[in-house]
């Protein structure tokens, strides 16, 4: 039995491009991935500007480095 938000194309693969819809489209779970990838390249030695330029400037809290 295959999920709702699946379906079989013609060359009978399974896809389950729906189930990730709601996932994607959700702003403070993109938020918080962008500010856990953000925090990591400031621990990892990248400069703040080149952060904020990768990963938003909504993410810097000015205790950058």
């Amino acid at each position: 039995m295959q999920p709702d938000l699946a379906y079989i194309d013609e060359d009978g693969k399974l896809h389950d491009d729906g189930l990730h819809d709601e996932m994607l489209n959700n702003p403070e779970a993109d938020r918080w991935s962008r500010k856990l990838a953000f925090d990591a390249a400031i621990r990892a030695g990248v400069d703040a500007a080149t952060a904020r330029r990768l990963y938003g400037d909504d993410l810097a809290t000015g205790n950058e480095a």
